[in-house]
């Protein structure tokens, strides 16, 4: 059964918590939602015909100009394609199972990076439909269902009055949480999708992740998805718990590298020795001498015997 209505606890302009949610548009909604849509379509394109230089493309002409720029090709669209087909054909292969864990694993990251790829392909199409005649009239129709069907908690009475007034206030974070729960509820968009993914879902149940989608060892430690130990800030580190570069080289927090011990340069004309600290920058020491060795005096002081001359008279 769905959900008639989600709660939204958000904040007003003033930081003051707020208690609203968001209703199922009803038929009747809808139906005025879709007449608002055509509405608009309809004024952009006579706008665009009374103004041809600046007006908006359709969908169709949009595929045209993309492909005739090189951004989104037919090769792209058969690219996307077998990835989607390879996806599939690997999602098949988990559900099965019957091979070992360490290659089922594999096979989840290998799932998640070709979405990844899927989507940045998409990305760079998605990019120039927001500038669309389509794009245009559907954002209109969603935000007629925000004003209709964004509401207080104990009235039921709209946040909004009308679309003039969402334009006035669509910054506050009220409105976008609001909006957020609508497109959640209206077109199925998670707050987190990629965790809803069936090979994110495969790795928790192995074990192979945590709750927040990070990667863990059996015994819970957080890797990275090569297998490699992290903290809880992605930083590499050893089994100590000591950040360490990708080669497992001691490192600072700023990523710098750390030795054991350090030993003192030779200046090439004086023989003198230089201790470099920070870089760019010398720190300077006391000049020996000659360039012979000399041992250093003992800190402690030394005691010694008073004596005393007999002068022959």
């Amino acid at each position: 059964m769905e959900t008639k209505r989600t709660l939204v606890n958000t904040v007003d302009v003033d930081g003051k918590e707020l208690k609203l949610a968001v209703v199922r548009p009803t038929n009747k909604i809808n139906q005025e939602a879709n007449m608002a849509y055509n509405l608009k379509m309809a004024s952009l394109i006579r706008s665009g015909s009374q103004n041809p230089t600046n007006r908006l493309l359709l969908r169709a002409e949009l595929e045209e100009y993309l492909t005739k720029m090189g951004i989104w090709t037919l090769g792209d669209a058969i690219e996307v394609e077998k990835l989607a087909l390879e996806i599939r054909a690997q999602e098949l292969m988990l559900k099965k199972g019957g091979i070992k864990l360490s290659e089922g694993r594999a096979l989840a990251i290998q799932m998640a990076e070709k979405r990844q790829l899927i989507m940045e392909k998409h990305a760079k199409r998605q990019a120039f439909d927001s500038a669309t005649v389509e794009s245009q009239a559907e954002n209109f129709r969603f935000e007629f269902l925000l004003v209709k069907c964004f509401v207080s908690v104990d009235t039921g009475v709209p946040v909004l009055k009308n679309h003039t007034e969402y334009v006035d206030r669509q910054d506050e974070t009220a409105l976008m949480d609001g909006a957020r729960a609508l497109a959640n509820m209206v077109y199925g968009l998670e707050t987190d999708m990629h965790k809803s993914m069936f090979e994110m879902k495969w790795l928790k149940d192995a074990g192979m992740i945590d709750d927040d989608g990070r990667y863990v060892r059996s015994d819970g430690t957080m890797t990275d998805r090569d297998g490699r130990l992290v903290n809880k800030d992605g930083r590499y580190v050893d089994r100590e718990g000591q950040m360490v570069d990708t080669f497992g080289r001691p490192v600072d927090e700023k990523g710098n590298l750390l030795v054991d011990a350090s030993q003192p340069f030779i200046d090439d004309e004086s023989g003198e020795e230089v201790v470099v600290g920070t870089i760019g920058v010398k720190v300077k020491v006391a000049k020996k001498t000659n360039k012979t060795k000399v041992k250093k005096a003992n800190p402690k002081k030394s005691k010694t015997k008073k004596t005393t001359t007999k002068l022959k008279s």
